[in-house]
């Protein structure tokens, strides 16, 4: 019989159970937020504008993580049509 996993007080029907599902179970965040303004500036500081200038149609994620996050939206997302989603992370393959 297949179970579901609780992940991020979520049941999801498909995952599995792995460090990675487990990744959040027992963290202990810091109470102070851990970076500097020098930790989060990029080593090439300046205008990026060029980079983003032609569209870059690419997978970040391979196959069978996107086929994975399908399912886990599917477990957990309003249906089509029954609610409303705001991706702000969306790509050309997201929707």
């Amino acid at each position: 019989a297949t179970h579901a996993v609780g992940v991020c007080g979520v049941d999801v029907p498909h995952a599995k159970v792995s460090p990675a599902s487990r990744a959040l179970d027992s963290s202990d965040w810091p109470e102070a937020f851990p970076y500097t303004a020098k930790d989060l500036t990029p080593m090439m500081a300046g205008n990026d504008g060029f980079f983003y200038f032609l569209p870059k149609f690419v997978q970040h994620a391979g196959e069978e993580c996107r086929d994975s996050l399908t399912r886990f939206y599917e477990a957990v997302l309003p249906a089509s049509g029954e609610g409303d989603v705001l991706d702000l992370c969306s790509s050309w393959t997201s929707h």
